[in-house]
């Protein structure tokens, strides 16, 4: 199979989706610019809402479920943040879903605390836990995460 062939095969599979819809949850409005210009070279994903905290993000999580719209495919969320922090928001998330399942968390955050990286784990929603800045490997394991639920 050539490679515009498998190019086609892919567009028209729906099983291979060519971009995946993602929340952003963070308050760093400047991590928030370089991230989008990075999605937008990567061009993977489609960012759907930029929350600035818990708070934010699970009012439009609520929403999306109250009017029946789509929800994102991926939640990318910082861990430190004003209002309701990420800690809080997956607190919250877990109450909205119980065990059913969920949209996927990765965790994109600057901590090194290892507490957290293991705090990270107790969480079945959370399928990655990424350092900023964010890179290109990073992205497509993300990218692979979503996929894979």
């Amino acid at each position: 199979m050539t490679r515009k062939e498998n190019e086609t095969e892919q567009a028209v599979d729906p099983k291979i989706p060519s971009t995946t819809k993602i929340m952003v949850v963070d308050d760093d409005s400047t991590f928030q610019f370089i991230f989008n210009k990075q999605i937008e070279k990567f061009g993977h994903f489609e960012i759907v809402n930029e929350s600035k905290n818990g708070a934010e993000a699970i009012q439009f999580i609520k929403t999306a479920l109250n009017e029946g719209t789509k929800l994102p495919e991926l939640i990318v969320l910082d861990l430190n943040m004003p209002i309701m922090d990420g800690w809080d928001f997956l607190d919250e998330y877990g109450e909205i879903f119980g065990q059913a399942e969920t949209i996927p968390v990765c965790i994109l955050s600057s901590t090194i605390n290892q507490a957290d990286f293991d705090r990270a784990n107790t969480y079945s929603t959370v399928k990655g836990f990424f350092s900023k800045p964010v890179t290109t490997e990073q992205l497509q394991t993300m990218k692979k995460l979503a996929n894979s639920y």
